[in-house]
């Protein structure tokens, strides 16, 4: 059945929705793919969270790491090994004067300790690498133990190191050193 409206000069012609069954079926269609996109944003939003949450717990993680290969590097300094002459010589690296240029944000050191364990000879298999190996060199072994943890609440993290390094000086004995500045220091006995 045909309605037939006439509004001014134009006429309206509409179908008569009840006979055909489909009175509501749009809405019905509508409020599906409401709840279908709503689902889809709601696992994106979830999945975003997820993202960010590992990426931060990652970075303190890092963080923690990078305090305990800061500590070993540092150990690596004049500042430490100038210090160590006697063997069991120690150098708390948590010490107030070393603990600033090793710390990371969002991390701790909670112990940090160099000891000079002495001059030894090369190390094993050392002439794989040098091949001037034990050829006038002194070998001076340090221990190195360092552990950071993280100082965030939310995310547990530490991380540990326990290494032996080893550095080689040349044995020189009387040798004049040359210094950029043109001054030559002739030392009596000893090296460098």
């Amino acid at each position: 059945m045909l309605i037939k409206r006439r509004i001014g000069p134009y006429r309206l012609t509409q179908k008569n929705d009840v006979k055909n069954g489909e009175r509501g079926m749009a809405l019905i269609l509508c409020i599906g793919f409401l709840a279908l996109l709503s689902i889809l944003g709601a696992t994106v939003l979830n999945l975003t969270n997820n993202s960010l949450s590992t990426s931060g717990r990652d970075q303190v993680t890092k963080n923690v790491f990078y305090t305990v290969d800061r500590a070993v590097e540092y150990a690596l300094s004049p500042k430490v090994y100038t210090n160590l002459i006697d063997v069991g010589d120690q150098v708390d690296l948590t010490d107030v004067a070393h603990k600033p240029f090793i710390v990371s944000p969002g991390s701790d050191l909670v112990r940090g300790m160099v000891t000079y364990e002495g001059v030894g000879s090369a190390p094993a298999k050392s002439a794989k690498y040098d091949k001037t190996a034990s050829s006038g060199k002194v070998y001076r072994y340090f221990h190195i133990t360092a552990v950071a943890e993280s100082t965030n609440p939310r995310v547990t993290a530490s991380s540990f190191v326990d290494e032996q390094y080893v550095q080689v000086f040349p044995a020189v004995t009387n040798v004049p050193v040359e210094y950029v500045s043109g001054d030559v220091d002739a030392p009596d006995s000893g090296g460098n």
